[in-house]
């Protein structure tokens, strides 16, 4: 028999073992820096490389998805279980001993001694599978909280996939006002930039490594101290290099766009990734003030969360390649009619769009070119381009234009800017030059912040101006992509202020849906570069341990007077202002009785429609008469936040 005699001892047979796990785990350790550099390499002029290796190991019948560590774990577990097996033939024959000894001392003494090493081979074999999983689990990166949004007391009841992130606050109540991908989005592709904008201007030498105004058009390495974009659950190992990211702060430096090289994920399986703003000093900093130090951003400001976690979110990246352009969905002022001269020009896309494309200023006809707007009076000759700004909102998919000429003053206090008064108005919004892979477009760097001659989307695909679903390039006539159309303004200003014709969920409504969807219907169309997380609020008592796990987002969508979301064809006759939000929290029944946490959306003064007339004073059409509008009710006083509640048990 195999286990006879004293030869075949525990720990004999451990040993060999043991130290073939110790032989792997030292391979392991001097193979990941050559793994992780296989993984990571690319460059601009070839960005999709890594299809070929993802197509390779799926003909070799090789999860691509699968990274060292899931290789070598698995081996662990393998050479853990044959262990376990042998040691559970030494405990039944050390017993088959001891039951057929009759009585004899050496049976006995002979399986006492192999429990004993058994023991003794037990305990060095848990100690070696503890000691092991932390060493793998902190070099993976899955002791670092992942994509369940970051430390604290809280993550341990509240983290990924509860709808209760901890510190996910600072999208909403802190200085971070949307990002591309959302939060915990699906079927991301990938070929994905990822895109923040935040309220305030950040300091882009916090982001972007060897950063000064000299270098602005040359520096773009990734500052991976303050940023990181990795697979969700290994952070340490998968965190794209500096080198691996194109950085870009915009010129008015209030949006990050940050580009990776590669191809995220795997041709072969769903990949979830997670981007992590690093809290702290060697965070992400607010623009500097007279030369000194940008405080970080994540230290609060008047009236913002005061978070230092920093900031993570999830997102789940698909096995496909958009190489679909962006098409215009809708402008306003439409075609061929006649327009106040305080009226916003508006273009909404299908898509979100690259910063770096679709914004910027227009200074004495010079500056931002990638969009054209060009004024003729109707009783005159000549044309001039008004001088003016180009700003992107809505989450990236609405690009507006107002002019630096003040023509009045709105019922807020705030100036109105007009176009030039009695003109026949041309928008010109150009395609980008395609590069030799369209319907990507070409790099050209030029002035401004911008890096394409026409519009691209967050994807890098040039404007479909004519919606035939193939990026053609710019130029006029059906086989090119520019989109042109015209308009009118007259001599007379439109003062009409808002007002909200339904909301959703209807006022002081009870047991609604934790995820139900928030919005208010306004009677015209809303200027979307006035709409943020700070003009439209979302307020509950819920206690302060969830403080810093609501976030909330804001989005708008044009109707028809009937209400519908507008189609090919409609005409707007006002904005629907929807509130994205973490799942709210449900009634909870405790020792003291029932607690119903109360949510409550506030839309400001500083909500602008389309003619920049403020939302002031507050009205809906029942509710006038007043400076603001509480639950439907007229209030000279302002609307008060719901009371805090006492605190509610958090689920272990």
């Amino acid at each position: 028999m195999l286990l006879k005699g004293s030869r075949f001892t525990t720990a004999r047979i451990l040993r060999p073992a043991l130290a073939a796990m110790g032989l792997l785990a030292v391979v392991f350790w001097f193979s990941v820096p050559v793994v992780s550099a296989q993984t990571q390499q690319g460059s601009p002029s070839q960005p999709f490389q890594t299809q070929n290796v993802d197509a390779i190991a799926a003909q070799a019948g090789i999860n691509a998805s699968a990274d060292i560590y899931q290789i070598i774990g698995n081996i662990i577990n393998i050479v853990f279980s044959v262990l376990g097996v042998l040691l559970l033939c030494y405990f039944l024959y050390a017993g088959y001993l001891w039951m057929t000894a009759g009585g004899e001392a050496e049976p006995v003494a002979k399986a006492k001694t192999i429990l004993k090493n058994a023991v003794i081979g037990l305990v060095i074999m848990v100690s070696a599978f503890a000691i092991t999983r932390f060493v793998l689990s902190w070099l993976a990166g899955t002791n670092d909280g992942g994509g369940g949004g970051g430390s604290g007391a809280l993550t341990r009841g509240i983290g990924a996939g509860s709808g209760f992130p901890g510190s996910a606050g600072a999208l909403g109540a802190g200085l971070i006002d949307y990002h591309i991908p959302e939060r915990d989005a699906t079927a991301v592709p990938r070929n994905t930039a990822v895109m923040i904008a935040f309220k305030q201007p950040i300091d882009p030498a916090s982001a972007i490594v060897g950063y000064s105004e000299s270098t602005s058009s040359t520096a773009h390495d990734l500052n991976t101290e303050a940023i990181h974009i990795f697979r969700t659950g290994q952070e340490l190992s998968t965190t794209l290099r500096s080198a691996d990211v194109e950085a870009y702060v915009t010129q008015d430096h209030q949006t990050l766009v940050l580009r990776p090289k590669t191809l995220l994920g795997s041709s072969t399986a769903n990949t979830d990734y997670s981007v992590r703003l690093v809290g702290g000093d060697r965070g992400l900093r607010m623009d500097a003030v007279e030369g000194s130090q940008g405080a970080s951003i994540f230290g609060g400001g008047d009236g913002y969360l005061q978070s230092v976690e920093g900031y993570v979110w999830r997102f789940e990246v698909s096995t496909v390649v958009d190489n679909t352009p962006p098409k215009v969905i809708s402008v306003v002022p439409m075609a061929t009619g006649e327009y106040a001269p305080n009226i916003v020009i508006q273009m909404n896309f299908d898509k979100p769009l690259l910063p770096l494309s679709a914004q910027g200023v227009v200074r004495g006809g010079a500056g931002f070119q990638n969009i054209e707007v060009a004024a003729s009076p109707i009783d005159g000759n000549g044309s001039s381009r008004p001088d003016g700004i180009f700003t992107l909102s809505n989450q990236f998919r609405t690009v507006e234009f107002v002019t630096n000429v003040s023509c009045g003053i709105n019922s807020c206090g705030r100036q109105v800017f007009c176009l030039p008064f009695s003109s026949n108005i041309a928008v010109k919004i150009k395609s980008a030059t395609l590069s030799e892979v369209p319907p990507q477009a070409r790099i050209i760097r030029g002035d401004g912040g911008n890096i394409y001659d026409g519009i691209v989307d967050y994807l890098g695909n040039s404007l479909d101006g004519n919606g035939d679903g193939i990026a053609q390039g710019p130029g006029d006539g059906v086989s090119f992509d520019d989109y042109r159309w015209q308009f009118r303004t007259g001599a007379t200003p439109n003062l009409a202020a808002p007002r909200i014709k339904t909301v959703v969920p209807a006022v002081r409504s009870s047991n609604i849906a934790v995820d139900a969807l928030v919005h208010a219907d306004f009677d015209s169309i809303i200027q979307d570069s006035t709409l943020s997380s700070d003009s439209v609020k979302l307020r509950t008592n819920e206690p302060e341990e969830l403080r810093d796990t609501m976030w909330w987002m804001i989005r708008s969508q044009l109707i028809r007077a009937d209400g519908g979301v507008i189609g090919d064809g409609d005409r707007p006759a006002g904005s629907r202002v929807q509130v994205q939000h973490r799942l709210f929290t449900p009634s909870q029944t405790t020792d003291e009785g029932m607690i119903s946490p109360e949510y409550a959306p506030f839309y400001t003064s500083d909500v602008q429609n389309i003619y920049q007339n403020c939302f002031n004073p507050g009205s809906s059409l029942t509710c006038v008469g007043n400076r603001y509008c509480c639950d439907n009710v007229p209030s000279v006083t302002a609307c008060s936040f719901p009371l805090p509640l006492r605190p509610l048990p958090l689920t272990p």
